[in-house]
C-alpha cells in the first residue's frame, strides 16, 4: 500500500482530487488561440491526439461535434467552451482513425446559427441550431 497521509485510526485517507468535466471556461480557451496555431505548423500535420496533449486538452470535455466534407479534406469542430471552437482539417476517410493526422488547428469564436436553416430550404447541422427555431424531431 503506498505511503499517504493516515488518519487517527491509521486508515490512510484518500486525496481529494477534484474531477473536472464539461466546456473548458473562456479565458481558458482564449488562452489557446495563438497556442492552437503553433502546434502544428504550415505544411505539416500530426497525430490528434499529439495535438490535444500539447494544448493540454481532454477529448471528453469537448463538445458538438460539426464535420463538413469539403472535396478531398474534411474540417472538424468541437465546442470548447461556450463562446469559442477549436477546428482542423484532415482526411475525410480517415475520421475514425485514432492514428489520424491533423492540420490547420484553429481556436476562433463560435459563430451562432440565427435562423432555422431548414425553413430557408438549406441544409441543417442539427447541432448549430441553438436557438430553437428549428422543428423538433
Amino acid at each position: 500500500m503506498p505511503d499517504g497521509p493516515k488518519s487517527q485510526d491509521g486508515v490512510r485517507a484518500e486525496a481529494a482530487v477534484p474531477e473536472v468535466s464539461g466546456l473548458y471556461s473562456d479565458d481558458e480557451a482564449r488562452a489557446l488561440v495563438r497556442v492552437a496555431e503553433r502546434v502544428v505548423p504550415v505544411g505539416s500535420a500530426r497525430r490528434r491526439i499529439e495535438v490535444l496533449q500539447d494544448l493540454h486538452l481532454d477529448s471528453a470535455r469537448l463538445r458538438e461535434k460539426r464535420v463538413e466534407k469539403i472535396m478531398r479534406v474534411a474540417k472538424e469542430t468541437w465546442q470548447l467552451s461556450e463562446s469559442f471552437d477549436i477546428k482542423w482539417l484532415e482526411d475525410p476517410n480517415a475520421l475514425d482513425d485514432e492514428g489520424r493526422e491533423i492540420y490547420g488547428v484553429r481556436v476562433l469564436e463560435s459563430t451562432t446559427v440565427t435562423q432555422d436553416l431548414e425553413s430557408a430550404g438549406l441544409l441543417s447541422n442539427q447541432p448549430l441550431q441553438r436557438t430553437g427555431l428549428a422543428p423538433h424531431r
